[in-house]
């Protein structure tokens, strides 16, 4: 369908997608026109050391708990 071309690829995450594009374009620089990071979740360690912030514990599971040894 021709929707870009090699030149003009661009990508877009937010939150945790926010992350994937900082892992992308470190990896792949050559192959992205550009990217957008959205509100992007990059402190994950200092995010999950604080319960009080909303929604951390609920996130154990899929990011760990760095508690843990």
């Amino acid at each position: 369908n021709k929707y870009t071309s090699e030149e003009g690829l661009m990508a877009m995450g937010g939150s945790a997608g926010g992350l994937l594009m900082g892992a992308i374009i470190n990896m792949e620089p050559d192959m992205w026109k550009g990217v957008v990071s959205a509100v992007p979740f990059v402190d994950v360690v200092t995010t999950m050391l604080d319960e009080s912030i909303p929604l951390t514990t609920g996130e154990f599971d899929e990011w760990g708990n760095p508690k843990d040894k």
